[in-house]
């Protein structure tokens, strides 16, 4: 991923951290500050203060035992173009 590509998003956009993807499971939200990104020479960095939810503590005790260790973004881009080339 490019140097800058987040730079937008970080700045402009109210951003969701999501369990799996799922828009029922928000465990934070930029816009209400309880989801904090930033970028550092690795790439995109994130801080989560977690709701007080069954998900959240669920996933919490997961990453406690780490059975979950890991975790994935994903974007929608505002327009996409497709070139054949053979």
């Amino acid at each position: 991923i490019a140097p800058g590509a987040f730079d937008r998003a970080i700045r402009e956009d109210d951003v969701r951290a999501l369990f799996n993807h799922n828009d029922s499971a928000i465990l934070g939200r930029s816009k209400a500050g309880t989801l904090r990104l930033s970028v550092d020479k690795r790439g995109l960095k994130y801080e989560i203060d977690p709701p007080d939810t069954q998900c959240a503590r669920d996933l919490l005790q997961s990453l406690a035992r780490k059975d979950i260790d890991g975790s994935s973004f994903m974007f929608k881009p505002k327009a996409t173009a497709w070139e054949r080339v053979d």
